[in-house]
């Protein structure tokens, strides 16, 4: 059973689709399973979230009427995912180190259960550029799925925008970069050398399923942002 840790805007929900399929196929595991579980906001947001199939999200509004189960904070999340593991009901799961940094105690000693596969970039400054700028959007166009995604995006985005506080993201990729780097994972992949066949030969799945949905974005991020040096400056700090 694999479990995916990865960085904001590595291509999590490219290979997230991949792994499910195999962890479906070799693993048992639940064909429904919470690709955006522990993303903040998750029980009240999972009916607008675009990354979210819709059978996920028919099925998860069902889930938490018939069991009374909020789902609302990271414990309760953390002991589901525990708790139904240990009945033998196993999810796909994809983390974002942040979303459970003050919970890494019970979260590590449960995913020894997993075959932890790690995702980063080589390009850090393309990748926080890339969070930065779908923070002003608020995420709302994130992956491009041949359905005029990005025409959307840079008619949002056809003045420069001025990006505010952005050190602090700055800050929380490197913190979920140093922490990703710090795991006992037993495969490092990287976004740059992500492809549809690279990621049917590593799972071990057919191509006759046709996973793949998303394009990558080829974006230059630089040309959109008014303040580009001041955003430098400070990633510099940290690399």
């Amino acid at each position: 059973m694999k479990i995916l840790i990865a960085l904001q805007r590595s291509g999590s929900t490219w290979v997230y689709k991949y792994m499910h399929q195999h962890n479906v196929l070799y693993h048992n595991a639940e064909i429904i399973s919470p690709s955006e579980f522990f993303g903040p906001g998750f029980h009240n947001r999972i009916a607008t979230l675009k990354t979210v199939d819709d059978d996920q999200k028919k099925y998860w509004k069902k889930f938490r009427k018939e069991c009374n189960i909020d789902l609302s904070s990271i414990d309760e999340k953390i002991n589901f995912i525990i708790d139904q593991h240990s009945s033998g009901i196993k999810y796909s799961l994809k983390i974002i180190p942040n979303q459970i940094i003050y919970h890494t105690e019970i979260f590590e000693d449960h995913i020894k259960n997993y075959d932890v596969i790690t995702l980063t970039r080589k390009d850090m400054w393309q990748c926080c550029l890339s969070r930065l700028v779908q923070d002003v959007t608020q995420w709302q166009y994130t992956h491009d799925r041949n359905d005029g995604v990005r025409n959307i995006l840079f008619e949002q985005l056809k003045n420069k925008i001025i990006l505010k506080n952005f050190e602090d993201e700055i800050k929380a990729t490197f913190d979920n970069l140093s922490y990703i780097k710090n795991l006992n994972s037993k495969y490092n992949l990287y976004y740059e050398d992500l492809t549809d066949d690279f990621l049917y030969d590593f799972f071990d799945l057919p191509k006759s399923m046709h996973i793949h949905n998303f394009n990558k974005f080829d974006i230059d991020y630089e040309s959109l942002i008014e303040n580009i040096d001041e955003v430098r400056q400070v990633y510099e700090k940290y690399v």
